[in-house]
């Protein structure tokens, strides 16, 4: 995780990623990495923009077989210190052999990394999809929100795939659209034009969840936060209104003007 910190503070040192990238491959070393080591080390190389597919492709091949082992240990349900392997005994941060599961965090991270290297890997987004609408749907409202955990890594992991791949991805915009509408007031601005474009890339026209975004956007007009924007964010939000048929008229016409 060590590149996680010169990704962050956006230090270029091309000596320091050659070489984690180089420990992260070996066999030893991929194998005890948990679900936030394989978000975190993609997060950066992202981050960083370096390009390193033997990397990704290794990473995405562990977190293949880390998804399908949540899955088989039911780990939607409660992602804390419920992903269990042998390799991880002993782990500091481990309980009882358990490290945390891929969340929305963790995934957002992954799926974010994928999409700005636009590295896709059929079988690691149908795993990725398979184990957030399991999460999403299940009976237990307050064991999906523990998974959410933020509601805006659901804006990030939606803009994600939907940028990722123009497959169907209607099951998974269903399985968010309650929690979309339940946490509306907790998204930012930079949370809402995501998710407006994200719909619009997918053909995904819930009135429910459209009507919940266009409601909280026009507040965040009113309270100014359009000013934060900068011009690539404007035009991704003008072009997300036109596809979707959302904005009021004042909206629209300031944001002409500023994405001019």
């Amino acid at each position: 995780m060590f590149c996680w910190n010169y990704a962050y503070i956006g230090t270029q040192n091309d000596e320091v990623f050659e070489r984690v990238a180089e420990d992260t491959l070996r066999s030893e070393r991929m194998a005890e990495m948990a679900p936030r080591d394989v978000s975190g080390v993609a997060w950066a190389y992202a981050k960083a923009g370096i390009d390193n597919e033997p990397l990704f492709q290794g990473l995405i091949a562990h977190a293949i077989g880390l998804l399908k082992d949540g899955l088989a240990q039911n780990c939607h349900h409660r992602a804390q210190k419920s992903l269990a392997r042998d390799i991880y005994i002993g782990d500091h941060s481990a309980v009882d052999g358990a490290v945390d599961a891929f969340d929305t965090v963790s995934l957002s991270d992954l799926l974010w990394a994928c999409a700005e290297k636009q590295f896709l890997e059929p079988e690691f987004l149908a795993l990725c999809k398979e184990y957030l609408i399991k999460a999403l749907t299940q009976p237990s409202w307050w064991q999906a929100e523990r998974f959410c955990r933020y509601p805006g890594t659901l804006s990030r992991i939606l803009m994600a795939i939907a940028r990722l791949s123009a497959d169907d991805h209607t099951d998974l915009f269903q399985a968010a659209a309650p929690h979309l509408v339940r946490s509306i007031d907790e998204f930012t601005i930079r949370d809402i034009i995501p998710l407006i474009v994200a719909h619009a890339i997918a053909g995904a026209h819930d009135p429910w969840v459209l009507a919940s975004l266009d409601a909280r956007l026009e507040a965040l007009y009113h309270e100014g936060r359009l000013a934060y924007l900068d011009s690539q964010e404007m035009r991704q939000l003008k072009w997300g209104l036109e596809q979707l048929g959302l904005g009021s008229a004042e909206l629209k016409g300031d944001l002409h003007f500023s994405a001019s």
